[in-house]
């Protein structure tokens, strides 16, 4: 991305927020019509096509759906897949051949925030010990802290 422009970097801002709202929104469906295991994986699946689309798009329509796609997948369903996007984001950004591509990405982004956020905890509640359940909760709202830092 050629530009360093003030306004396209509030732009990116503002795409991967509000997209995390939208995925916040539909993830509560997505989670009662295809389950909470489905949804993660979907959320995987897009946090993967998000960065990759903002690499190689030659458009600024197509970077932001990759944005759009990371956005609903970005959580904490698994710790290692979100740190390592954490630092890939920045860099696709960069390499990003236009604007569009960079503002896709990040909706995809806020997206997949939006979708982990609602579905991990959810997830994770679901399937841990009773007696150690609210511990359990707690560490996945700090991962995401730790993660992301939104």
């Amino acid at each position: 991305m050629a530009a360093s422009d003030q306004s396209v970097e509030e732009t990116l801002a503002v795409a991967s927020v509000l997209s995390s709202a939208i995925g916040a929104r539909i993830g509560s469906y997505i989670c009662d019509v295809f389950g909470r295991t489905q949804t993660l994986s979907t959320r995987n699946g897009l946090s993967v096509i998000g960065p990759l689309l903002m690499a190689v798009s030659p458009t600024l329509s197509i970077s932001i759906i990759g944005q759009v796609m990371i956005g609903m997948s970005k959580g904490v369903a698994t710790l290692s897949i979100c740190t390592g996007l954490s630092v890939i984001d920045p860099l696709l950004m960069v390499v990003s051949p236009t604007l569009s591509i960079s503002i896709i990405g990040q909706v995809m982004i806020g997206m997949s925030i939006g979708v982990a956020a609602l579905t991990v905890p959810i997830y994770v509640s679901e399937v841990s010990p009773s007696e150690i359940k609210g511990r359990m909760i707690v560490l996945t709202e700090f991962s995401v802290m730790l993660t992301r830092g939104k």
